[in-house]
């Protein structure tokens, strides 16, 4: 009983493996978010709760902070560097800034929904 169990449970997992996000090794609902020439890949699409990947192509240093106080924050992303937050368990949609720039403010757009 327990080697059929086992069994069972290898072939659920190599299944769920096949579904393609669009990026690889994604989870289903996980987002990007590309900062390019000061400004954000938006909007975003995701999941409640969802991974969401952070990348910055400038040269200088941005953050993702959400413009409701509190709900999710980057730490300072180097160029090049990617970094990850997790989406608001709460659908709706969110505007977010880059704290280091002021003409990026209010410029993305996170929409969770499902």
């Amino acid at each position: 009983m327990a080697v059929a169990a086992v069994a069972i449970s290898a072939a659920v997992a190599a299944c769920s493996h096949g579904e393609d996000s669009g990026s690889a090794g994604a989870s289903a609902g996980a987002g990007r978010i590309t900062v390019q020439n000061f400004v954000f890949t938006s909007p975003v699409t995701v999941t409640p709760g969802a991974t969401i990947t952070v990348t910055n192509k400038d040269p200088v240093d941005h953050n993702v902070i959400s413009d409701d106080a509190g709900l999710f924050e980057t730490p300072a992303i180097q160029h090049d560097k990617s970094v990850t937050f997790t989406a608001p368990t709460a659908p709706g949609t969110y505007k977010f800034s880059c704290t280091f720039h002021p003409q990026m403010k209010s410029i993305g757009t996170l929409i969770v929904q499902g």
